[in-house]
This record gives C-alpha cells, sequence and structure tokens, in this order.
C-alpha cells in the first residue's frame, strides 16, 4: 500500500438514467430495444481550485500566487513616501492591477502582510528610494532599486 496526499479539485456525479426518463432521452442497443442514456456530470469548483493553488503554492509565509491567476499584478507598499500615489496612478494608467498599502502600521506589519498576501511582485516606496522603487518577487529573496521605466517593463515580461 503505497500512502500520499491528494487534493480533490473536481467531482464526478453519477446521475444514472432518472433525468434521460424526464427528457426523453434514448437510444437503443445492439438488441433493437430503447433505453435511456445513463448520464453523468463532472464539477470542478471554483472554491476548490483557489483551495487547491493555496495549498500547492505556499510557503512558511504564506501564499505565492502564480502570476495567471494572482488577484493583483503587484503590492504597492508605502513607506512614507510622497511619490506612493502617483506610482499607484501610473501603475494603474499603464494597466498594471495594484495592491497598495498606505496602511498606516509599521513596516514589518505591511511587509508580512505582504507575503502573506503572496502577490507575486512587492513595490516599495520610501524615503530611502527616493523616485526609485525597490522590486522583490514572492517567490525570491532579492530585493533590487530601480526606476520606474523598469519596473514597468519587468512587469510588461510577466
Amino acid at each position: 500500500i503505497k500512502t500520499s496526499k491528494a487534493i480533490e479539485v473536481g467531482n464526478i456525479f453519477p446521475l444514472g438514467t432518472m433525468y434521460a426518463e424526464k427528457m426523453g432521452a434514448f437510444s437503443t442497443n445492439a438488441q433493437g430495444q430503447r433505453q435511456p442514456l445513463w448520464l453523468a456530470s463532472y464539477g470542478i469548483g471554483p472554491t476548490r481550485v483557489l483551495g487547491t493553488l493555496v495549498e500547492i503554492y505556499n510557503d512558511e509565509k504564506g501564499i505565492i500566487w502564480p502570476e495567471s491567476v494572482a488577484p493583483f499584478d503587484v503590492h504597492l507598499i508605502n513607506l512614507g513616501s510622497e511619490n506612493a500615489d502617483t506610482v499607484y496612478e501610473k501603475l494603474e494608467k499603464e494597466g498594471v492591477e495594484v495592491l497598495y498599502d498606505d496602511r498606516d502600521v509599521s513596516a514589518g506589519q505591511k511587509f508580512a502582510d505582504a507575503d502573506l498576501i503572496g502577490i507575486p511582485v512587492r513595490l516599495v516606496t520610501s524615503v530611502k528610494t527616493g523616485k526609485d522603487l525597490e522590486w522583490k518577487k514572492r517567490n525570491g529573496d532579492k530585493a533590487e532599486i530601480l526606476d520606474f521605466d523598469e519596473v514597468l517593463k519587468r512587469l510588461k515580461k510577466v
């Protein structure tokens, strides 16, 4: 016996012949006899898909959304920068979906929440970065300081 983990994403529902009989859905067998069709359905639930993605794509800090299904493209964190609103507006204008964190909480809280939520790219605006942005992939360890044009270029490749 081999045991392993499994995730149920979809279900097969055997419906039998009840619906076929009600709908008048019949076929003829090899002996020429009329018989109701045997029906079944297969279903994939959106909540099961999300649960499956979270179960597969995570680490000890939280979710790591694959870019193809992430609810946002970037998680923009404002750490007291005066140009954060401008960055947000410019990203939105370029069609980038942004989760903008401008809450009045500590940087550590914002970073922990960003990791927990798991948006693929974290961008930080701060006094330290000036007009530039700190870029960090959720599934990476390295943060880089980039100008807005480079950020946009990288986001368009995604």
